[in-house]
């Protein structure tokens, strides 16, 4: 993926709220060389805070603003919210910045900073040791009146969880309890297995051993130790660049270790967006759309030479065609 430089995204920011986004593509393609597909713009844009707006609106309507995030009006809310009434400090608010603000929006800042003093719980509060079933195969029990942080709901905690601490102790950072034979009801405490967090995915995956009760379900988490320790191995094996022809080992912090063990381009040319693409057979002989010469097509949906390919990568066939026939 080619990163988009100042000069490019200096150009989206000016024309990107007032025409359209495939008249866009098209330009931009005219004036950087290099051709971006619609979504790929208007992901872009979303990242930059731009949005579509009429060319009668201010200039400040083409940026989305979130609130929250800006130091300025952060700073002038933990300065002049004094728990006066919501609508007394959204339209102060609007005076300061142009724009009100919701009933929620407040709730939520005062919320996550600790300054919800009013608290609305609706009707009476179920007592301490209430249990609720979740309809998704969990049983929630009270364990507090009120939620320790506020906006959250962990005053409320899985039963199967309470059950297996109260022989194990707190369950590890990391961990998540499961009930080794899938029975909602069955709390005993040799039906109650700590696991890795981090295994939960590959126990579910299709290629895992089915689990069914405790030896089982020890034994299929076994064979994800190995899985994964057979991966991170394999991925710890240096191996030749097939762009550069450096050697290099794949860096620790890889988010999967099945992407470290087939990587084949090392991180500097991945960075320079240069990636290996193999070698493929050719399938038939055809001839290219843009400059008419016969080639060998090494994949169903190749329509031009390798030529036209490499003087314009990422364009398509038509739009290098047009293109050719303006110049």
């Amino acid at each position: 993926m080619r990163r988009w430089t100042e000069e490019q995204e200096a150009w989206l920011r000016e024309r990107y709220p007032y025409e359209r986004t495939r008249v866009l593509c098209r330009h931009f393609a005219w004036r950087f060389g290099r051709q971006v597909s619609e979504e790929a713009m208007a992901q872009k844009a979303s990242g930059l805070g731009l949005r579509k707006v009429p060319r009668d609106l201010p200039d400040r309507a083409a940026r989305t603003v979130r609130w929250s995030s800006e130091p300025e009006m952060d700073a002038w809310m933990g300065e002049h919210d004094e728990g006066q009434s919501l609508m007394s400090l959204s339209a102060a608010f609007a005076e300061r910045f142009g724009f009100p603000l919701a009933r929620q929006q407040i709730c939520a800042w005062r919320s996550a900073r600790g300054r919800q003093t009013k608290r609305s719980y609706g009707g009476a509060l179920a007592p301490v040791g209430t249990e609720r079933d979740t309809g998704k195969g969990y049983v929630l029990v009270k364990v507090a009146e009120r939620p320790e942080v506020p906006g959250t709901k962990d005053n409320w905690r899985a039963k199967h969880v309470l059950a297996w601490e109260a022989v194990h102790g707190p369950v590890p950072e990391g961990y998540d309890v499961l009930r080794a034979d899938g029975d909602p009801a069955n709390l005993s405490p040799d039906n109650l297995v700590a696991v890795p967090h981090r295994m939960i995915a590959r126990l579910n995956s299709r290629d895992a051993p089915e689990w069914h009760d405790r030896e089982s379900l020890e034994a299929a988490l076994a064979w994800c130790e190995l899985n994964a320790a057979i991966a991170t191995a394999e991925a710890s094996v240096p191996r030749t660049c097939q762009v550069c022809g450096k050697t290099f080992v794949p860096p620790a912090e890889s988010r999967f270790a099945r992407g470290r063990r087939c990587a084949v381009t090392c991180p500097e040319c991945v960075a320079r967006g240069r990636k290996a693409r193999g070698t493929r057979s050719v399938k038939e002989t055809r001839v290219c759309k843009v400059c008419g010469k016969r080639f060998g097509a090494t994949q169903s949906n190749q329509w031009r030479c390798p030529e036209c390919i490499a003087a314009a990568p990422k364009w398509s066939w038509r739009l290098q065609k047009s293109l050719r026939k303006e110049r």
